[in-house]
């Protein structure tokens, strides 16, 4: 998009495609910092007041902030919580509980194959002491964080920088927020997750995806 087309538009999508542009044309990578504002809004013609609006989209995403005495520095260049700033419009939406629970099974699920290739024995091994804190729960509140702290680490398996940034979303916020649909069995929940471990153990792709696409079975409230 070059300077004459975002005069022309002069919105806020075309400043925060401008940004976007100006960043990959100069091949920045995190830890560079950006022009000061002035400068910025003049070399991509468009007015400080509408830059200001594309810059805190860009901090909302969590791929800049702000530094005393530095200036807007790039943190990344891929949102690791690109929901982050919707958290409260979404727990007010309690009809996205079983969306959300769909997410959280295709994800997980259509990740099992890749899973089991990249999970090592450490992996496995977290994921077992994770499970042991099943059994004797304090709290439901105790069962619902261990829960999320399983898939939270099952998840990060993958090594895949998009899906990480869905985690806060699918797991973290589907537990904070949402909750159990009912009072969990804390056995039932050992049992249930020590049979991922196992899966993941043996590097069993189809039973890893049967047990994850039961497991979601609960959160669904089915």
């Amino acid at each position: 998009m070059n300077q004459k087309n975002i005069k022309k538009l002069s919105t806020f999508e075309a400043a925060v495609t401008a940004i976007g542009e100006y960043i990959i044309g100069r091949g920045l990578q995190p830890g560079d910092v950006l022009p000061p504002e002035p400068s910025l809004a003049s070399s991509l013609g468009i007015s400080r007041n509408i830059l200001r609006e594309a810059l805190r989209h860009y901090r909302t995403l969590g791929l800049i902030e702000s530094k005393p005495k530095v200036g807007t520095v790039i943190r990344t260049l891929i949102p690791d919580n690109p929901y982050a700033g919707y958290f409260p419009i979404l727990a007010s939406q309690t009809e996205l509980r079983p969306k959300l629970a769909e997410m959280r099974e295709c994800l997980e699920a259509g990740f099992a194959p890749y899973l089991v290739q990249r999970v090592t024995e450490n992996d496995l091994q977290h994921l077992q002491n994770v499970c042991e804190r099943f059994k004797h729960p304090y709290s439901t509140e105790q069962i619902v964080f261990t829960d999320m702290e399983f898939h939270i680490a099952l998840l990060e398996i993958a090594h895949n920088q998009l899906l990480t940034g869905l985690i806060p979303l699918v797991v973290h916020f589907f537990a904070t927020e949402s909750g159990p649909t009912s009072n969990p069995d804390p056995m039932c929940e050992y049992q249930r997750h020590l049979a991922i471990c196992d899966a993941l153990s043996s590097r069993d792709a189809e039973r890893l995806t049967t047990l994850l696409r039961q497991h979601y079975k609960s959160y669904s409230g089915e």
